[in-house]
């Protein structure tokens, strides 16, 4: 690869959403460098789940940063950031179109002030660095105790993959939709369900959490009131995931 980079005597590299570091031949190749859009306000959320990790965290900006690349990861510095406000109820499927939109853009625009001989790279403060882990699978794994608006937050980060899953009477259960409650007024202890014409809300740390659409293993989608009908001996049992550390 770096023979036939050579070859074309490139002015500048760019890399979207790679996912490796490059070397320094590579590094070295273009005098302009290679440059890299990142999906978030560097340097928070470096490395590989930028937007899921910032939704799980409850952030309400994010953005795109431009920077030109080094040995480390996602470290080199600024060349152009924008931001962009995250909606109140946005999945990362979603805000992931917006931020390519957005990104593009951006990206557009870095590259023209470089070929006209201006810029502005900035060196990222090191000390308000934060890590954007790869996701897993057990990120999936609900814990009870948390706010409903955590829980909620990481729905909307995990949905597609690794998604959100309960456990109940030792049957696993994905959680594909659901919404904060706030509205009802039901005491729930956390991890315990409760039916009221046909929803389903359960309690956590702090507030309800409606469940609107489920999925038993082995089984196809369902509503809210089809899990009523059909798995009402689940209800009265407790609804337990794996605690574990949450993305922050």
């Amino acid at each position: 690869m770096l023979d036939h980079l050579r070859s074309l005597r490139p002015d500048v590299l760019v890399a979207v959403a790679y996912g490796k570091k490059f070397n320094k031949p590579i590094l070295s190749l273009a005098p302009a460098g290679v440059l890299n859009l990142h999906p978030s306000l560097l340097p928070l959320y470096r490395g590989a789940s930028p937007i899921q990790s910032a939704i799980a965290a409850g952030e309400v900006v994010t953005g795109i940063t431009v920077i030109r690349m080094d040995t480390g990861i996602d470290s080199g510095p600024m060349l152009a950031q924008r931001e962009v406000a995250i909606e109140e109820e946005e999945t990362a499927p979603r805000l992931s179109r917006r931020l390519a939109v957005e990104g593009a853009e951006l990206l557009a625009q870095t590259l023209e002030k470089l070929q006209e001989g201006y810029e502005d790279a900035r060196p990222q403060d090191e000390e308000r660095a934060t890590f954007a882990p790869i996701l897993k699978r057990n990120f999936a794994d609900v814990d009870w105790q948390l706010p409903a608006r955590r829980i909620f937050d990481q729905w909307r980060a995990y949905l597609g993959w690794p998604g959100l899953r309960t456990r109940v009477a030792g049957k696993s259960i994905k959680i594909l939709e659901c919404r904060l409650a706030d509205e009802i007024k039901l005491r729930v202890s956390p991890g315990k369900a409760k039916v009221r014409d046909g929803r389903i809300f359960v309690g956590t740390g702090d507030g309800l959490l409606e469940i609107i659409t489920l999925q038993p293993a082995g089984r196809k989608p369902m509503s809210a009131q089809d899990f009523v009908l059909g798995y009402e001996n689940l209800l009265s049992q407790p609804w337990s995931g794996s605690a574990r550390k949450s993305a922050s």
